[in-house]
């Protein structure tokens, strides 16, 4: 895990990594396909990213998890990467949401499949945070319907229920988000950094450090 004291700094880690990893999955294809997660950590990344990185156009970019909210609402995560990625806001999008159907869950999760076809085939890079109750995804400690996202053997997506409103969520598999090329973890704040110690507990985190060592983890030291 790499530690840092200054926003700036962890940013530009970050930033200097993440494009390292796109430039080497651009060698060997035309396009890069990212997932990434929403929240407050990582939306200042995508605003750096979006300015800095000047392979933009080469990207296909879904995402990690979704609330079942329509794409205007505050809390949508698409939403947040559109606003991150300014330079992106054209059509047809790069960014690939979750949600075309906020009052059918079963009928959104099987058009949201087919949009996320492309990425079970493939996903290059993976972005990653977590809860203070250690999920992370949509992947939430004692809920039935997390448990078999992460125990399914396919590539897809699956609705799961969180603790916190809005409950109804969206999320890539476990092993649709595992099968990349590289992932990252980046979490803030001393709260998360004791969670994440504490791998004994089993949390979902837990499972991705044990099964994928090479997670890359960015840890700023406050929020």
């Amino acid at each position: 895990m790499l530690e840092f004291k200054e926003r700036d700094q962890f940013e530009e880690a970050i930033i200097e990594a993440i494009s390292a990893d796109l430039n080497t999955c651009l060698i060997a294809e035309n396009e890069v396909r990212i997932l990434l997660s929403g929240g407050s950590t990582p939306g200042p990344v995508y605003q750096r990213l979006n300015k800095e990185y000047p392979q933009l156009d080469a990207l296909k970019i879904g995402l990690v998890d979704e609330r079942y909210v329509h794409r205007s609402h505050a809390k949508s995560n698409e939403l947040l990467l559109h606003n991150c990625f300014s330079k992106l806001n054209k059509k047809p999008s790069p960014i690939i949401g979750m949600v075309y159907d906020t009052e059918d869950k079963e009928e959104n999760l099987e058009l949201a499949k087919a949009s996320y076809a492309l990425f079970a085939e493939r996903t290059d890079l993976v972005v990653l945070g977590m809860g203070t109750d250690g999920h992370t995804a949509s992947f939430f400690p004692g809920d039935d319907l997390s448990l078999q996202a992460m125990q399914s053997k396919e590539a897809t997506l699956f609705n799961t229920t969180a603790p916190a409103i809005p409950t109804e969520r969206i999320t890539c598999s476990y092993t649709l988000l595992k099968q990349a090329k590289f992932i990252y973890l980046l979490i803030s704040g001393q709260q998360k950094k004791d969670v994440l110690s504490k791998n004994k507990s089993n949390l979902p985190i837990h499972q991705v450090i044990a099964d994928r060592p090479d997670v890359k983890i960015y840890y700023l030291d406050h929020d």
